[in-house]
């Protein structure tokens, strides 16, 4: 029986991811999501209070496959320099992917759905930890200067989050992988050490 009712809730999850990319949480009616997914609608009322839960747990899972999928990735690599350049890779590029949790970043989401800043502030502190790591680990071995690594990480992560939207929307892949590498090149350039330079 728990079996079961776990797979009628994957199957609620998996038709709402469907159809929430194609017309938005706003047109998106509990009545598609249940013909999608083949149950009746009162199925869905015993998982979910409503379409807007539906879309909670939706951009919670996709947020967590982001952050599985670049720990995945920095773990491949040794260098702090590498480590941060496959973080804004692999964030931009899953980013791409997961068109729901892509959605909360549009500014007219969090107007209309104030949850969704929630999901987003806790979601940044996440990744936010993951971009601290990687400039203690630099700060550490000698190679990075940074005087506050807290602050500098939630720069960079704003920068990149300011940025996601003209490079996902990028008609090339060559233009998304170039424009992605010029910011980062840039970014390590100005956060590693120089020869001769005194911190005060």
């Amino acid at each position: 029986m728990v079996a079961k009712m776990k797979g009628k809730k994957r199957l609620i999850l998996d038709s709402a991811k469907t159809l929430f990319p194609h017309f938005g949480l706003k047109k998106t009616t509990v009545d598609e999501i249940a013909r999608l997914a083949k149950i009746g609608k009162g199925t869905i009322y015993r998982y979910f209070a409503s379409k807007e839960d539906i879309f909670l747990e939706v951009i919670e899972e996709e947020g967590k496959i982001l952050q599985h999928q670049i720990h995945k990735a920095i773990n491949k690599v040794v260098s702090p320099q590498e480590k941060l350049r496959i973080f804004v890779f692999t964030w931009m590029k899953t980013l791409k992917k997961l068109a729901n949790y892509y959605n909360i970043f549009k500014e007219e989401y969090i107007k209309q759905y104030p949850f969704i800043k929630q999901v987003r502030e806790k979601n940044f502190e996440r990744e936010m930890d993951i971009v601290k790591s990687i400039l203690e680990e630099g700060v550490k071995k000698g190679i990075f200067n940074i005087d506050d690594v807290k602050r500098t990480s939630r720069v960079i992560l704003n920068a990149i989050r300011g940025m996601e939207y003209s490079w996902i929307m990028k008609k090339s892949e060559f233009d998304f992988q170039q424009s992605i590498k010029k910011f980062i090149d840039l970014l390590i350039k100005g956060l590693e050490k120089r020869e001769g330079y005194v911190r005060r």
